[in-house]
């Protein structure tokens, strides 16, 4: 629905943290936010999330009320 708007190209420019914070704003209808949190006992770099590849089908989803 965003990259239908005028605004597409002006938030296309923008980082991805950027990019939440601004559709947030926009939409302004979140009533609550969520995290996703990992272990920091990892030796190595951090752990980002990402569904680049299949490893996104090892994730376990966590339902919450």
């Amino acid at each position: 629905m965003i990259a239908q708007t005028p605004h597409a190209a002006r938030l296309d420019s923008l980082s991805a943290p950027l990019q939440h914070a601004a559709v947030e704003l926009f939409r302004g209808t979140m009533a609550r936010h969520k995290l996703i949190v990992y272990r920091d006992d990892h030796a190595g770099k951090s752990q980002p999330i990402s569904f680049d590849g299949d490893r996104w089908r090892e994730f376990v989803p966590i339902r919450v009320p």
